[in-house]
């Protein structure tokens, strides 16, 4: 939600006009890294045996990349958001697997 009142429309500069584009260009990049593990953490809390927590360890690790959206500057952001599209690919083909998984055993 936070990432949908940032895209488009640009909901929230319009409400907070003194934003900065570097501010909520931060925030929205951070809300891509955060969102992954927030979706699997919750996904456990549904599905605690299906979900393997060396795998949920890492997807949070790999979250932590979002922590480089508040020291590096906007033009290097970049790199780190294209590895991380790659990343949440593979989450949602987990995440698939185990939603399916789940169904199944039901």
């Amino acid at each position: 939600m936070l990432r949908t009142l940032l895209t488009g429309e640009r909901t929230l500069i319009q409400f907070f006009p003194w934003l900065s584009w570097e501010i909520t260009f931060r925030i929205e990049m951070l809300s891509i890294y955060i969102g992954t593990p927030i979706f699997f953490m919750f996904l456990k809390s549904l599905f605690p045996s299906e979900i393997n927590d060396n795998i949920l360890s890492a997807i949070k690790i790999l979250g932590l990349i979002g922590v480089t959206t508040l020291f590096l500057p906007t033009t290097l952001f970049h790199f780190p958001y294209i590895v991380f599209l790659f990343i949440i690919f593979i989450c949602g083909i987990y995440g698939t697997y185990i939603l399916i998984s789940a169904v199944l055993k039901k």
